[in-house]
């Protein structure tokens, strides 16, 4: 395992600044899994090997039990999750639902048991896998970039993923060490066996996919600098702190490369929108060509789950859209409690007054409707030094209501129904920072097939 182990040493020599912090190894059982634990086992003190019982086949609990003996053998700790499904997933998406419920165990493992770093045994074989697989769905530079030797997860930002294997041809496995074998790798029902299969046939191929990969990452790490670069200089970008949307210099946006005013654009869409789903990649380059083309100057648009405002002459926003069904979106709050309202906003309900019981023990929060609007003038004409937000992005703001659905609070506005005994606080918020929406580390998410 020389070569393995110079690759692994020189990795984690970057990554991790001291051999005595403890790492956590995601150990399926296989053969690369168990040699980065071995691997790991020989650099840090503290090695902790987490398997993760998907349960979808019968044998999955009795592979995991081996693999616990098989990490205790090599020195490691070692932890079984078992994953639960209130109702299994459909055929054609098994693979991608059992890894998002996979990675949310492992990081939520991370993170309960203060563990910084998380390895994983992906090598350049995987890596060429991924390539192709994402070349296959016509994937962007993000995607064909492939996968990063070191991310982070926005819902466990403290948690660092790292692949110090990445530039290994294939892990070895000498050193006597035994592994359990899963056999629906050696399915041809799903695309990543057969493509790795046709590049075990085709190994003349690695060589040459492998610089691309390459390139494709330099690539893609130049549009990241210019679009960071663009978005912190010259002020083109202004975000409102209250309302949460982005004020764009039209001119500015349409003197920036394509590529890069894409990507800007898809940022600040994923950033004020808050939510996960991405927009169409044809949508998004006929929202860049409406702007570019001054289009958009005479209407409104949707990108995702976003709007695109007109300000004025030289400005346009971009805010999250109104939901279709706002009415019947309710998240339930109660007194006390602090929520992540539409992954945007932070409300804390509290008492409003000291010695005046809250008249009801539930309380909602939902999108703001048209018929609220006559409420919060109310509030407005009280107090005046509340700056309107433009018209469109209303929908897009937090109403609270009772269990009677009748509104106590609209919290941008001032509007209190006192008589509820409620009051709040609120705080634009967002999971993912801009800069992160930015560099598009949508990996986690398996949001990488965007064409940019």
């Amino acid at each position: 395992m020389a070569s393995c182990m110079e690759h692994f040493r020189r990795s984690v020599a970057k990554l991790v600044p001291s051999r005595d912090a403890a790492v956590a190894v995601a150990v399926s059982g296989g053969s690369d899994s168990v040699a980065l634990t071995y691997l790991a086992r020989q650099v840090f003190q503290r090695v902790v090997g987490i398997t993760v019982d998907h349960r979808l086949r019968p044998e999955s609990s009795q592979e995991a039990v081996k693999t616990g003996s098989i990490v205790t053998g090599i020195g490691a700790e070692h932890h079984v999750i078992p994953l639960e499904w209130p109702a299994r997933p459909d055929p054609g998406k098994v693979q991608l639902a059992a890894r998002q419920k996979r990675y949310e165990a492992l990081f939520r493992f991370c993170r309960e048991k203060k563990i910084r770093y998380l390895m994983t045994a992906h090598h350049m074989d995987d890596q060429l896998g991924t390539f192709l697989t994402r070349l296959s769905m016509g994937s962007s530079i993000d995607g064909l970039a492939g996968m990063k030797e070191a991310i982070a997860w926005y819902q466990s930002p403290e948690t660092r993923l790292l692949r110090p294997l990445l530039h290994c041809t294939k892990v070895c496995t000498e050193n006597h060490l035994d592994w359990v074998e899963d056999p629906s790798n050696a399915s041809d029902v799903y695309k990543r066996n057969r493509i790795n299969k046709a590049l075990a046939i085709h190994s003349e191929l690695r060589a040459g996919l492998g610089s691309l990969v390459e390139t494709c990452s330099l690539a893609r790490d130049v549009l990241q600098k210019k679009a960071l670069h663009a978005m912190s200089s010259n002020g083109m970008v202004h975000v409102d702190q209250l309302y949460g949307y982005a004020k764009v210099s039209w001119p500015q946006y349409c003197h920036l490369d394509r590529p890069v005013a894409k990507r800007v654009l898809l940022a600040l869409s994923h950033y004020t929108s808050g939510q996960d789903a991405m927009p169409h990649y044809l949508a998004l380059s006929r929202a860049h060509q409406m702007l570019t083309e001054g289009k958009a100057k005479a209407t409104n648009m949707t990108l995702g789950m976003s709007i695109l405002v007109p300000a004025d002459e030289v400005t346009f926003i971009v805010s999250r859209s109104k939901p279709p069904n706002s009415s019947a979106d309710l998240t339930p709050i109660v007194l006390g409690e602090t929520i992540l309202w539409d992954k945007r906003f932070e409300i804390t309900l509290s008492q409003l007054e000291p010695h005046t019981p809250p008249t009801s023990k539930q309380f909602y929060v939902r999108h703001m409707l048209t018929v609220d609007w006559e409420l919060a003038r109310k509030g407005i004409r009280k107090v005046r030094t509340v700056a309107l937000p433009p018209e469109m992005i209303r929908g897009g703001l937090p109403v609270i209501v009772n269990e009677d659905r009748k509104v106590v609070l609209i919290p941008h506005f001032k509007v209190i129904e006192r008589s509820a005994g409620v009051a709040c606080k609120l705080k634009f918020a967002p999971q993912k920072s801009l800069e992160y929406c930015l560099l598009g580390c949508y990996e986690m998410e398996g949001k990488c097939n965007m064409p940019l």
